[in-house]
């Protein structure tokens, strides 16, 4: 049984699979190796069109032409880049119980549909094609997303694949297939191992996400050191820019608004994007707006120096995506080795400049076709998981390697956050920590995990709590091995054991949401922030070793009274300071017995604890 791998892009889906030692990129019925990720609803057709046959007939029936799908699958209505891209479709989308849903006319009768639905459909015809150039089904497939796709992307695109009929082995992020197809179709560096690792950033540009990912590559071996990018930046934004520009040139001349009309807007971005592919090979393009306007004899010039110009804030956003990920990989642009171009939009030549200029004299590649590099790296893990691999005697051993783009830790000593899978780990990953109880006789640990990089736990973003019970009776200080595991599919496996004991307990956390946008403004929020984040955690932790004392201590008091006062200062002063904190705890130790104020001494302001 054969399994393919799967592009399903914004604006354009690819299919390939390994066949006889090679990967062969699949073409469709009309000869195309890629295909449109567009679906339409056409009177007397029975069932829907799919791919070329939609797109060709989406200027007579815009409102019923449905396209970019990738761009709401997974998300709430609420969502403000869903608010956003709905400015942008011709088609109808509304809000169904908080999810978006596009809703179009066929034979008579209105039907809704899900984002994952749409795709699904995106996904058979892919399917099918492999199937007819194979000539025996196919039922299993890899399919890439965004390297930032969240965990609710993920699931809607595996949903998406399910309703295709495919069991999706495996949801591989874009950047890392084509990393992948570089390693593999660079025959030199597997058949010379002693190159070592290369150092290479991927720039992904595709129709509607933007990925750049800096990785080491051995052979077919690619591990992922930093992900950054933006899920909404893309070909078709440079497409809408344009569209924008000339539909103000021709109100501004003709005095025509072409913009509320959904038939027109489908065709001038169908004109625009036709200008933009001529602007790659000329300098100058023409927009012909007969088509558009068949009563004005008008043509448009327009220079590819002007394109760019209008372009400038989405090729920067590129470029400052890029910075931020050499910054995450304590890297510069003299340690890339080479960067890798991958996406039609990268065939823009101001892409290729910008990178020339930003990393002089390294080598920009296009190794594979960027239309079918995520393709082509997908068909060969999907060789790798599926066992056609091993049956391939030439090929070499497939492994991707992903990071997770924030650190995973959990709330200790009153509210400090401490990491235990750092940013831009490994995954699959695992990692353990000792802590200890807090307070004698404590029988409950309450794990709160978050996941960031600001050092005051609930500054954080909360993803759950898991509670260890039943802990057997005993001083304070007992120790609890914790564990935290992270799975290829987001799925984080929270664990603790009492020391001692060989049972595990645990719960598994699903990775809220987040966007690229989102990860990277956390990121430089905790940079601004570090000063007064750290100074805030010192005054928890200070709070904290004072309400330690007060709890554990109670037995060895010597001066009743001075002890009460002080549990009465902390009751109505929670928000006080450090050295207030601090101040009390000298004062607290002072009440107690010699014998128990030499073990609080040695023990209880130990900065080398964790508590809970």
């Amino acid at each position: 049984m054969s399994c393919i791998g799967i592009d399903l892009g914004t604006t354009n889906s690819c299919v390939a699979v390994l066949l006889h030692g090679k990967v062969e990129v699949i073409a469709n019925e009309f000869g195309k190796r890629t295909t449109p990720s567009c679906v339409a609803f056409v009177d007397g057709e029975a069932q829907a069109l799919v791919g070329d046959a939609a797109l060709s007939q989406a200027a007579r029936n815009a409102t019923n032409t449905i396209s970019e799908m990738k761009r709401l699958i997974g998300r709430s209505f609420s969502d403000p880049c869903v608010q956003a891209d709905v400015q942008n479709l011709t088609c109808r989308v509304v809000n169904n119980e908080g999810q978006p849903q596009v809703l179009v006319q066929h034979r008579g009768k209105e039907l809704s549909l899900t984002p994952e639905q749409v795709s699904s459909m995106v996904l058979k015809k892919l399917k099918s094609s492999a199937e007819s150039f194979l000539g025996r089904p196919v039922l299993k497939a890899v399919i890439t997303v965004p390297a930032y796709f969240s965990a609710r992307q993920r699931d809607a695109t595996r949903e998406a694949g399910r309703l295709a009929g495919l069991e999706v082995l495996r949801l591989l992020p874009e950047p890392s297939a084509a990393a992948l197809a570089y390693g593999h179709e660079r025959a030199d560096l597997r058949q010379d191992p002693g190159q070592g690792s290369r150092t290479v950033l991927v720039y992904d540009l595709g129709g509607g996400t933007f990925d750049v990912t800096i990785a080491a590559i051995e052979g077919t071996e690619v591990t992922v050191r930093v992900v950054d990018g933006d899920d909404h930046l893309g070909g078709h934004d440079f497409d809408v820019c344009l569209m924008k520009w000339v539909a103000q040139e021709i109100r501004s001349s003709l005095g025509v608004d072409v913009a509320n009309e959904p038939a027109k807007v489908r065709r001038l971005l169908s004109l625009c994007e036709r200008a933009k592919r001529d602007l790659t090979a000329l300098t100058k393009a023409e927009v012909d707006l007969e088509p558009l306007l068949p009563d004005r004899d008008q043509i448009l010039k327009l220079s590819r120096a002007k394109f760019e110009n209008l372009c400038q804030d989405l090729l920067q956003k590129t470029l400052d995506c890029v910075r931020a990920a050499l910054t995450s990989a304590e890297l510069t642009a003299g340690d890339v080795d080479e960067v890798i171009l991958v996406g039609g939009s990268t065939r823009m030549p101001v892409v290729t400049r910008l990178l020339a200029d930003l990393f002089p004299g390294k080598p920009i590649r296009r190794t594979v076709n960027p239309d079918e590099a995520v393709a082509h790296g997908a068909a060969l893990l999907a060789a790798e998981l599926s066992g056609a691999r091993r049956r391939e005697t030439d090929l070499t051993a497939v492994v991707v390697q992903d990071v997770t783009p924030l650190s995973l830790g959990i709330d200790v000593n009153g509210g400090s956050f401490c990491s235990i899978i750092p940013r831009n780990t490994t995954i699959p990953a695992e990692k353990s920590k000792r802590v200890s109880t807090a307070f004698k006789n404590q029988r409950n640990v309450s794990i709160q995990v978050y996941q960031g990089e600001r050092p005051v736990a609930n500054r954080n973003m909360f993803l759950g709590t898991y509670t260890l019970q039943n802990l057997p009776p005993g001083p304070e200080g007992l120790g609890i091995q914790m564990s935290l595991t992270l799975d290829q599919d987001g799925v984080l496996q929270v664990k603790a054991r009492v020391e001692g004991s060989v049972q595990w307990e645990g719960c598994s956390l699903e990775l809220r949401d987040r966007s690229a946008l989102e990860v990277d403004e956390h990121a430089a929020l905790a940079a601004r922030t570090k000063a007064a984040d750290e100074a805030e955690a010192q005054r928890l932790e200070a709070r904290f070793n004072l309400e330690k004392c007060l709890v554990n201590s109670k037995e060895e008091v010597a001066d009743v009274a001075k002890f009460r006062s002080i549990e009465d200062w902390l009751s109505q002063n929670q928000s006080g300071s450090r050295e207030e904190f601090e101040a009390k705890l000298t004062e607290a130790k002072l009440a107690l017995r010699c014998r128990r104020n030499e073990y609080f001494e040695n023990y209880h302001t130990s900065k080398r604890s964790k508590f809970f």
